[in-house]
This record gives C-alpha cells, structure tokens and sequence, in this order.
C-alpha cells in the first residue's frame, strides 16, 4: 500500500499543449488589444499543474477557452489558430 501511495505521489503533471496554445493565444490577444488577462493559473508554472485530477480540469478549460475565442473573436493574432 505505501508504495502505491509513492507512486502516485511521483507522477509529474505538466502543462498540457492546450493550455500552452491557450496562454500563447491569450498572451498575443491582450497585446494587441492593450489587455490584460490573468492565465497564471494556465502557465507552465501554474497551480494547474499540481495534480493528474487538476492537470484534466485545466487542460478541459483551455480547449473550451481557445474554442471560445475562435467561435467569438474575428481578427485573432495567428497564436490562436486552432
């Protein structure tokens, strides 16, 4: 049981390559609007990235968020291509 436990434990989460389109989108976005969007949490070094069950939920909510501005947003800057 203990040495389950370690292994479990010894899983490396890192950013998912939908959360970094999705920072690189939203990064380019803010700069060609003058804006600033708080994508800390979505970061290489963020707090999504402390856990399998946190690294889902996070990479989930960058697909739908790169999504959504595809959907939304006429004359994104090419970082956001899909």
């Amino acid at each position: 049981m203990r040495l389950m436990l370690l292994l479990a434990c010894a899983t490396e989460v890192t950013q998912t390559a939908a959360c970094a389109a999705f920072v690189s989108c939203a990064q380019a976005r803010d700069a060609q609007l003058g804006l600033e969007t708080d994508v800390a949490r979505f970061d290489a070094a963020g707090d999504c990235w402390g856990s399998p069950a946190g690294q889902d939920l996070c990479n989930e909510a960058c697909e739908n968020g790169l999504a959504f501005l595809n959907e939304r947003y006429a004359g994104l800057p090419t970082e956001c291509a899909e």
